[in-house]
């Protein structure tokens, strides 16, 4: 019989129940020659108190604050405010897209503070590794110092004091000495050099694999973690600064940003559900003839064009 290759692709009840993409190779973040150049922070939960923690991407040093609820922007940027007080302000603050962090009066203290605020990709904590494998460390730590009902403060400083794998702690190599705890230490070594970190990206990159890149009008299947098959649809809408990272207008007509793991592309049509002005939704190089004679149009940024010819602007907050 005839066979055809395209089958898989516009089949929907095939593409609905496809597998996860395998991982693509690892893009490892740039990590500074100094302390306390670049920064990662998150928030998390904890037996129903919440934290904000910061963590150093040279030394591995980090803080954590308790801060109160409802956890809101204000308080997080006081927090920051505090830490960078005490150690200086970082070149480059990398976060995950959470309303406190993509709020506008985030962006302002970025601004007033100078600092680079960089962001992962929605629904892809990997890209936020080292802040995450931090808050589990720091969780249990936690959980530990509350059942044994000993001192939080002093398991902190235990974790920032404690050697790493190359023979030294997150604090010397944060302050170049070793600050005093209750346990006993050692004498004082010079720095060792810090393990290849091309090894972790080749160990990595054994079975792993890059996806072509998206141009904008594909259509898309969508599936983060938290979805369980291929059933949402999408079109590209451009590639975000950021890598593998695109804005993707989904059914409902909202411009949302997704990692290209998340995003299998496909021959199928698409439109938003509910909305004949979003049938059809294609996207143009040039504004539409119609109304829009003497509309000036960047070729960085094309428009969106219903079939009507009708402009669908992005909202504001996705203008950044």
């Amino acid at each position: 019989g005839f066979y055809d290759p395209n089958l898989p692709t516009l089949c929907a009840t095939c593409t609905n129940h496809r597998n996860r993409q395998q991982k693509e190779t690892l893009i490892p973040h740039d990590v500074p020659d100094q302390p306390w150049v670049k920064v990662g922070t998150d928030l998390f939960s904890l037996h129903g108190r919440d934290y904000l923690i910061v963590v150093d991407y040279h030394s591995k040093f980090f803080e954590v604050t308790h801060i109160a609820k409802p956890v809101e922007v204000p308080a997080v940027v006081r927090e920051m405010k505090k830490i960078f007080s005490r150690h200086g302000i970082p070149q480059t603050v990398f976060s995950d897209n959470g309303p406190q962090y993509t709020a506008a009066s985030f962006k302002r203290f970025s601004r007033e503070w100078d600092f680079q605020h960089d962001t992962s990709s929605p629904h892809f904590p990997q890209s936020n590794s080292l802040v995450e494998r931090t808050i589990q460390t720091v969780k249990k730590s936690l959980k530990k110092a509350e059942e044994s009902h000993s001192d939080v403060y002093l398991s902190m400083l235990v974790l920032n004091t404690t050697p790493h794998n190359d023979g030294h702690s997150p604090a010397y190599k944060m302050y170049q000495r070793n600050p005093r705890t209750t346990l006993p230490s050692g004498s004082t070594q010079p720095p060792c050099p810090v393990s290849p970190r091309h090894k972790v990206k080749q160990s990595y990159d054994q079975h792993a694999r890059n996806l072509p890149a998206l141009l904008p009008g594909t259509t898309v299947r969508v599936r983060t973690d938290k979805d369980t098959d291929w059933s949402k649809k999408g079109k590209v809408v451009e590639k975000c600064s950021e890598p593998r990272s695109y804005r993707i207008l989904n059914q409902q007509g909202n411009v949302v940003r997704r990692n290209r793991r998340h995003l299998l592309p496909t021959k199928e049509t698409f439109k938003v559900e509910n909305n004949d002005d979003y049938d059809d939704l294609k996207l143009s190089s040039r504004p539409s003839t119609s109304n829009q004679s003497n509309v000036k149009v960047s070729r960085n940024n094309p428009i969106v064009t219903s079939r009507s010819g009708r402009q669908i602007k992005k909202p504001s907050r996705y203008a950044d």
